[in-house]
């Protein structure tokens, strides 16, 4: 993670669902650093997954605990003053979720909630020539959106393994204040 900052740790909340009733499913968030280092942390077990929304959300109880868990561990492995905490989800962060997540934070310490997924919309960008898009294209909409092709050509590699045209990540922030390049 070269352009991280120190004093900044970036947290994916991810979730598996694990049983047959299609609603119960697991969370983790998988921590990185500014040097790079990463950890991963099992949460809690529940019914987070919700069919009517086709997404996962925690009770604000166990986002507390995860992001507590989080926080916990980077005192412990990392020992250097956290600035800032940006949480990256594939769902929503709802308004629970979200007061869970501001109560294991301590005070002074930023906390910026994004959703980055992929846009299954159909956008598409395309360049002239026979290459695709450059991978780490961004396409700011907004002050708080905007769209990020994770694949595509690589100059450094003069390649793309793609077989399609990539398709953008859209990033959003959802909460919280944070410059979205």
């Amino acid at each position: 993670l070269p352009s991280a900052r120190e004093g900044v740790c970036y947290v994916g909340i991810a979730f598996k669902r694990t049983d047959q009733d299609g609603r119960t499913a697991c969370s983790a968030a998988q921590m990185f650093l500014d040097d790079g280092d990463g950890i991963v942390l099992l949460g809690d077990y529940g019914p987070w997954y919700s069919p009517a929304v086709k997404q996962c959300h925690l009770s604000r109880e166990a986002a507390q605990k995860l992001l507590s868990g989080v926080l916990a561990t980077y005192e412990e492995q990392h020992g250097k003053k956290l600035k800032e905490v940006f949480l990256h989800c594939r769902s929503t962060i709802d308004d629970e979720e979200w007061k869970g997540y501001q109560k294991a934070c301590p005070d002074g310490v930023k906390l910026v909630g994004i959703r980055v997924a992929p846009d299954r919309r159909g956008l598409k960008a395309y360049r002239t020539g026979t290459r695709p898009v450059v991978r780490g294209t961004f396409w700011r909409v907004s002050d708080r959106a905007g769209y990020l092709w994770a694949s595509g050509f690589k100059p450094f590699l003069r390649t793309y393994d793609g077989w399609d045209v990539p398709e953008p990540l859209r990033i959003e922030i959802q909460h919280g204040e944070a410059d979205i390049r």
